[in-house]
């Protein structure tokens, strides 16, 4: 059962981007940053990072509490720590900001992998402020990583969460839940398309401008938009209490009219 608890509305900005790391929120301030907000929405951090910013994508490690923003348009990466809201702006050059990049990535202390659309590999460090183009051949890959590729090979990969060691990928017009750590599967949802998924911890949410479907080992539930709003994104937030489902929405007549819904999910 979803119970609305928290709402967070803003007229003034574009809300595309949403991402949850732990229990905090990030979102878009329109094209010059992010802003960083508790799960009460409580805003924590502006952080202005450059004017005209468009973020396609983002990695996380959740551990180190750290995010990676993708941003092609602007040929640039941007680094974020959440713990000490520092950031700094990384540069696509030398044929990298040609790249297309997938959600797969290995993110450990000192380097941190992205994996592109033809199985080549970008390899970042942070502390020394470089992007190159390397050869797995001749770096230190996790076999864990290797499964992913081989995976993203013979099937169709929706998304893959990272966190939990796991895939939806599309088999047979099915939406198929993959562990690519015992390579075990099961069916979550029948021939239907979506504009996002999200996966915690045996929790679904598959999302559609139109309504977010709900689903857990006990239960679905349908969640339907206010009156003239669209869904955007949505995210699974886990804590001690209970989890919750935080989702974006926008105005259909407006696009600068958006807000954040935070429903415990009981």
């Amino acid at each position: 059962m979803l119970i609305k608890t928290k709402e967070f509305s803003q007229d003034i900005n574009d809300m595309y981007f949403f991402r949850s790391v732990d229990k905090t929120v990030i979102i878009n301030e329109n094209y010059s940053g992010v802003l960083i907000l508790n799960e009460d929405f409580k805003i924590l951090k502006t952080l202005k990072l450059f004017e005209g910013i468009v973020i396609y994508s983002s990695y996380v490690n959740s551990i180190n509490r750290e995010v990676l923003l993708y941003c092609p348009d602007n040929e640039a990466i941007v680094y974020i720590n959440l713990k000490k809201y520092m950031y700094k702006v990384l540069q696509l050059r030398k044929g990298v900001e040609n790249l297309i990049l997938t959600n797969l990535f290995e993110w450990n202390d000192n380097n941190i992998f992205l994996y592109t659309n033809n199985f080549e590999f970008i390899k970042i460090n942070i502390t020394k402020e470089t992007i190159e183009q390397v050869d797995c051949n001749n770096e230190n890959i996790d076999p864990l990583s290797y499964k992913v590729l081989n995976l993203n090979k013979e099937h169709e990969v929706i998304k893959i969460f990272h966190d939990e060691q796991a895939a939806v990928i599309k088999d047979k017009g099915n939406l198929n839940f993959f562990n690519y750590n015992n390579q075990n599967s099961f069916v979550i949802n029948k021939d239907e398309s979506f504009i996002d998924i999200e996966y915690k911890e045996g929790i679904f949410a598959l999302i559609k401008e139109e309504s977010i479907k709900l689903v857990t080992d006990s239960c679905e539930e349908i969640l339907y938009p206010d009156n003239n709003y669209i869904f955007l994104k949505a995210g699974i937030i886990n804590n001690l209490r209970s989890p919750s489902l935080v989702v974006m929405c926008s105005d259909k007549s407006d696009v600068n009219r958006c807000k954040l819904l935070n429903y415990k999910i009981t």
